[in-house]
C-alpha cells in the first residue's frame, strides 16, 4: 500500500505542473494523506493488539504453571501423610498391640493363680506387666504427639515461652528415666531468655529430643543442655555421650522408616516418630533442627528458633 502511496504521490507531482489540476490535484493529496494516516493508524492497532495477546497467553501460561507446580507440591505431601498413616496403623496394629496383649497375660496369670504363685513370681509378673505398660505408655504418647503436629495452627498466635522454665518441666517429666541409668544432667541455660512459639509446642520438642537422648546413652554417663543466643536466633543444643549414629541414619533421621527404628541402649523400643514430631513442630515454626556427630562420642542435636 505504501509503494501504491508513493507511485500515486509522484502522479500528483507530475500532474501539479499543469496549472488547470491545481485544485483537483489538492484534493486527492489530501485524500491520500488521510488513507495513509488511517492505514498506519490500523497497523500500529494491530501491532498493539498483537503484543497485549503475546502477553495475555504468556500470563496466563505462567500462572497454570504456578498452579500445577503448587498442586503437585500439595498432592506430593498427601501421598507423604498417607504412606505415614499407612504405616502407622501397622505400628497400632503390631507395636501397640505386643505390650496391650503382654500385660493382659501377666495380669491374667495373677489372677487365675492368685492363690498357686509364690510371692516372688507375682513379683516378677507384675514388674513385667509395669514394664509393657511403661512401653505402651511411651508408643501412646509419641503417636498423640504426632497427631498434634498435623493439627491445622492457622489464626493460632505465637506465646513468648521461657526457655529454662520449660526445660525444667519437661526434664521433670524424664525423671524416673534420668535415674533409671543412673545420668548425670547438666544444663547451661540462662534463666530469662524466652522465645516465641507455638503454646505447648516447645515442650513436645524438648521432650522428643531428651527422651531420644536419653534412649541412646550409656548408663552413668551424662547429658547436656546449653542454650544460646546470637541476633538471629535461639539455639537449643542436646549432647549425649551414649551410642552415636552412623551417617546413614542421620540422613533419614527424619522421615518415617520403620525398618530403621533403633533399640535404645538398654532394649528401650519406640514407635519411631520422636524426632519427626520435633522435626515437624520446629518447622512449623520457622526454625531449624539438625543432628551432629558429638566428639567424643555420642550426638549433637541442635533446635535452632527465631528470636
Amino acid at each position: 500500500n505504501a509503494y501504491l502511496y508513493l507511485e500515486a504521490y509522484k502522479n500528483y507531482q507530475k500532474k501539479s505542473m499543469d496549472e488547470s489540476n491545481v485544485g483537483k490535484l489538492i484534493g486527492q493529496n489530501l485524500i491520500l494523506e488521510n488513507q495513509m494516516r488511517a492505514e498506519a493508524e490500523k497497523q500500529q492497532l494491530t501491532a498493539a493488539l498483537f503484543v497485549v495477546i503475546i502477553i495475555a497467553v504468556l500470563a496466563i501460561v505462567f500462572i497454570y504453571y504456578i498452579r500445577y507446580k503448587q498442586i503437585r507440591k500439595v498432592n506430593k505431601k498427601l501421598d507423604e501423610l498417607n504412606q505415614t498413616k499407612d504405616k502407622l496403623f501397622r505400628v497400632i496394629s503390631h507395636d501397640l498391640r505386643g505390650p496391650i496383649l503382654n500385660t493382659s497375660t501377666h495380669f491374667d496369670l495373677i489372677l487365675e493363680s492368685f492363690d498357686k504363685i509364690d510371692e516372688n513370681k507375682k513379683l516378677e509378673f507384675l514388674k513385667n506387666a509395669q514394664s509393657s505398660l511403661k512401653k505402651l505408655s511411651m508408643m501412646l504418647e509419641s503417636l498423640l504427639d504426632w497427631a498434634k503436629s498435623q493439627n491445622n495452627y492457622k489464626g493460632k498466635i505465637r506465646k513468648e515461652i521461657n526457655i529454662k522454665d520449660e526445660i525444667k518441666k519437661v526434664t521433670e517429666q524424664l525423671e524416673t528415666q534420668i535415674k533409671s541409668k543412673d545420668l548425670e544432667l547438666n544444663l547451661d541455660v540462662p534463666d530469662f531468655l524466652s522465645v516465641k512459639i507455638f503454646y505447648g509446642d516447645l515442650e513436645v520438642i524438648l521432650r522428643n529430643v531428651i527422651s531420644n537422648a536419653i534412649k541412646f546413652s550409656y548408663p552413668n554417663s551424662k547429658i547436656e543442655i546449653k542454650v544460646t543466643k546470637n541476633k538471629k536466633n535461639i539455639q537449643i543444643i542436646v549432647v549425649d555421650y551414649g551410642i552415636g549414629m552412623e551417617q546413614s541414619v542421620m540422613e533419614s533421621l527424619f522421615t518415617y522408616d520403620k525398618t530403621k527404628v533403633r533399640n535404645g541402649v538398654l532394649g528401650e523400643r519406640g514407635v519411631g516418630l520422636g524426632l519427626i514430631n520435633a522435626y515437624e513442630l520446629v518447622k512449623r515454626n520457622k526454625g531449624n533442627i539438625w543432628v551432629e556427630q558429638n566428639e567424643p562420642q555420642g550426638t549433637r542435636v541442635v533446635i535452632e528458633l527465631n528470636d
